[in-house]
């Protein structure tokens, strides 16, 4: 299986508009951007992975593991940003080897290697897709208070 064809991005605003750093935030002690990290480092080298912020904080985690960083402009870094904004604003002045790239959001803390592994199985075996994405039923629970 051939991991040249895949990148990864990782895209970790220092801001946001509802929980303060909220890619700084920790669960089972590691912030939601170093479990995504360590995560991708299961399946990729870390010269395949890129942490996009505008946070030093951020930034600093991913150079600890060696990865690409990617300083996120003002215009892609605000509250009205997207994700896809910053995604062009990294791949527009390259030339991207890659086939696939993988997003990996650190607010989706429960993404497993399986997963990832499955992904990446699927992008190999289906030649006429150009774009595969998750999704998941969300289950509504009464909650009384």
């Amino acid at each position: 299986m051939c991991l040249d064809n895949f990148s990864v991005f990782i895209p970790a605003r220092g801001g946001s508009k509802s929980i303060k750093q909220k890619n700084l935030q920790k669960i089972d002690n590691l912030p939601l951007v170093e479990r995504s990290i360590q995560l991708a480092l299961k399946r990729f080298d870390p010269e395949r992975i890129v942490i996009s912020s505008d946070c030093e904080n951020i930034l600093n985690i991913g150079n600890n593991y060696n990865v690409e960083l990617h300083f996120r402009s003002e215009e892609t870094s605000g509250d009205s940003a997207t994700t896809e904004s910053a995604v062009r604003e990294y791949l527009l002045p390259k030339k991207l080897i890659s086939k696939w790239l993988i997003l990996i959001e650190p607010t989706s803390p429960f993404l497993s290697l399986s997963d990832l592994n499955k992904l990446v199985d699927l992008c190999n075996s289906n030649n006429d897709a150009s774009c595969i994405y998750s999704v998941s039923e969300i289950r509504h629970t009464k909650l009384e208070i």
